[in-house]
């Protein structure tokens, strides 16, 4: 004859829980366990059982263990339907985004694998369409309140968002090397964002420039000077380009091996 009841680690086993979570279940009042009068063990019945199934059955469709406890003991089937509907939309939401990172993915290791082999070269092609925001001149940051509060909101948006470097047409003619700092994202991603140009953001549209990658090892008071830009601008006047504005380039990876601090850099300097 089949015993009508099971025992902790039996009803654990067949929901492919640990005991230990069972004893959770127990501890938020979901199910109260029977004692064995022969040896005092703890057993459960097969109501137990379908309500345990239930609740790891919401957690399958993405609720915490409390959330699904609190389906089953706080609920009617009446509230379900305005319940699901909002779990839905938050998982579309989540979907959307995870298609954007699947494409920032994508294009990024394209990119990478691209520019692997090229640090200290230069190449001609259209820069990326980008919004930027500048917060920083050298080394000197802005105080301006609103300004940082943007900052704040941009610095939630990784991976999407990357460091970036503005550098005046001047950099590239002899003038002086100085640099602003900020964040940027590309625009196929600012959409997604619903990033627009601003009093603070500006806009970078696509442009025929001279790309160019370089390794920057992170000095606080040199930083904005160790770019060199000489062999870009000789290489620009030896094909007969001229600079046709100021550059726009992003950080794209930062190491820190044998602890020296290295920013990989790549620019965008349009031409004509």
């Amino acid at each position: 004859m089949k015993r009508p009841k099971c025992t902790a680690g039996e009803i654990a086993d067949l929901l492919g829980i640990t005991t230990v979570a069972l004893r959770n279940y127990e501890k938020l009042g979901l199910v109260l366990p029977e004692r064995n009068e022969k040896n005092n063990y703890r057993q459960f019945n097969a109501i137990a059982f379908n309500i345990l199934r239930r609740v790891r059955s919401y957690i399958g469709l993405g609720y915490s263990m409390r959330e699904a406890v609190s389906l089953v003991q706080e609920h009617t089937v009446a509230d379900l339907p305005q319940i699901f509907r909002a779990k839905a939309d938050a998982l579309q939401k989540s979907i959307e985004r995870d298609q954007q990172l699947l494409s920032y993915l994508q294009q990024r290791s394209e990119h990478l694998a691209r520019i692997s082999a090229s640090e200290g070269e230069c190449s001609v092609e259209n820069s990326p369409g980008l919004y930027a925001i500048l917060y920083r001149r050298d080394l000197e940051i802005s105080s301006d309140v609103q300004l940082r509060r943007l900052v704040r909101e941009w610095n939630k948006l990784y991976p999407f968002v990357d460091a970036t470097a503005y550098y005046p047409a001047a950099c590239f003619n002899g003038g002086k090397t100085e640099y602003w700092h900020g964040l940027c994202i590309e625009e196929r991603f600012a959409g997604y964002f619903g990033i627009k140009e601003s009093k603070y953001i500006r806009y970078y549209p696509p442009r025929k420039s001279v790309y160019t990658f370089k390794f920057c090892q992170y000095e606080p008071d040199t930083f904005g000077r160790c770019f060199s830009f000489s062999y870009a601008a000789d290489w620009i006047a030896s094909r007969g380009f001229k600079v046709n504005g100021d550059a726009i380039g992003r950080a794209i990876h930062s190491e820190q091996i044998h602890g020296k601090p290295v920013h990989d850099v790549e620019v965008w300097i349009p031409i004509e």
